[in-house]
């Protein structure tokens, strides 16, 4: 269960970014969410749609704990993304084509690498890149790099289906 209430996210901009914004914007922050509130059921897929630059991807990555919620709570399993960030990745799995860092890494090293970052063991690592391979993504895992472009403009997430307190996550 994925639950998030009153989300918001504000940041600073830089003088430059004031200035490249111009009649956009007025002071020297922008509000990419704004108090948005919502729930995924397990078991369910839930998409985020809207125009570039409504909040999407912020969200999302407010929920895999790479930013900071500047208001409102997300809860995770029942984990606050905030106070209990660890125990929200080991029962999270997060994967964007925008991230800009890891262009260079095959599926099966992006894989390893969040793996071992969110603490899970070498054994559960090597399952969920046979997962991968098992549902069809066999030919991508053999590419050179994870380079994936996107036509729409969607956010999808899939809350598993099983007790994420167990310790077996989803993908």
């Amino acid at each position: 269960m994925i639950e998030v209430i009153n989300l918001s996210k504000t940041f600073s901009l830089s003088k430059k970014q004031q200035k490249e914004m111009g009649a956009e914007i007025s002071g020297n922050t922008i509000d990419a969410v704004s108090n948005i509130s919502f729930g995924c059921k397990p078991g369910r897929i839930f998409t985020l749609l809207g125009p570039n630059g409504a909040g999407k991807t912020t969200t999302l990555r407010m929920i895999a704990t790479i930013l900071k919620p500047t208001g409102g709570h997300i809860k995770v399993a029942g984990y606050d993304v905030v106070e209990q960030e660890v125990e929200v990745r080991r029962r999270l799995g997060f994967l964007t084509g925008s991230t800009g860092l890891y262009d260079r890494l095959t599926p099966n090293e992006f894989i390893t690498y969040f793996g071992k970052l969110s603490g899970m063991p070498d054994d559960l690592i090597e399952k969920k890149k046979r997962i991968v391979r098992q549902i069809g993504y066999k030919f991508i895992c053999k590419q050179t790099h994870c380079k994936i472009q996107y036509r729409y403009e969607t956010k999808s997430f899939y809350c598993p289906h099983h007790d994420s307190r167990s310790g077996s996550s989803g993908i």
